[in-house]
């Protein structure tokens, strides 16, 4: 299938929410003389926190990237290409949705950066045969979203620091889980999907 393209007004192109958030932390790191001056006060003034108010920024860059390159557009391609993909886009978004979030671990950030590509990827299959409704790929994407967060649980952190226990000590049996609730995730997308 023919990709279409966009003009999403250039890749410099930002909202006032993205430029607030990029001068304060452009702030923030300015403010010290070196990184690793700033990882250590920011560490010691949020602890258990750090990693991840460092990481929603950059979310928010990586879908602007997405979506000002035209990698969208490309990946929606890619995707509606695969064999049976016509049948089999809710199996297809579970596992990218799994994939995305071992770098996007935010629902809301992987939502922004994932939902663009599926859609596109819908619309172009709606355009044939298939007829998909886009609360079945909403619902795939959440499900893996969900899938991978057994394997590295922020939901945890909170838990992890109110009982000392090391994420590495429960890893194992969270990915247990993971692959034993799999088939839980995915035959009722390929069945209802």
């Amino acid at each position: 299938m023919e990709k279409q393209a966009h003009d999403n007004g250039g890749f410099l192109r930002i909202d006032w929410l993205n430029a607030i958030n990029a001068l304060f932390f452009a702030l923030a790191v300015l403010s010290h003389p070196t990184l690793r001056q700033f990882l250590n006060i920011t560490t010691s003034a949020v602890k258990g926190v750090v990693g991840i108010m460092i990481q929603f920024p950059l979310y928010a860059g990586t879908a602007g990237v997405f979506a000002a390159s035209g990698l969208s557009a490309i990946i929606s391609n890619w995707i509606v290409n695969l064999p049976g993909a016509e049948n089999l886009l809710p199996v297809y978004s579970f596992f990218a949705a799994g994939f995305i979030n071992f770098f996007v671990p935010s629902g809301g950030g992987q939502f922004i950066i994932q939902s663009p590509i599926l859609f596109e990827a819908q619309q172009i299959i709606n355009s044939g045969a298939a007829n998909y409704n886009p609360g079945t790929w909403l619902l795939a994407l959440s499900y893996g979203d969900q899938w991978t967060n057994m394997l590295q649980p922020f939901w945890a952190i909170p838990l992890l620091a109110i009982t000392g226990v090391k994420a590495r000590e429960m890893m194992g049996y969270t990915t247990l889980v993971m692959l034993y609730v799999l088939p839980l995730y995915l035959l009722p997308l390929y069945f209802f999907g």
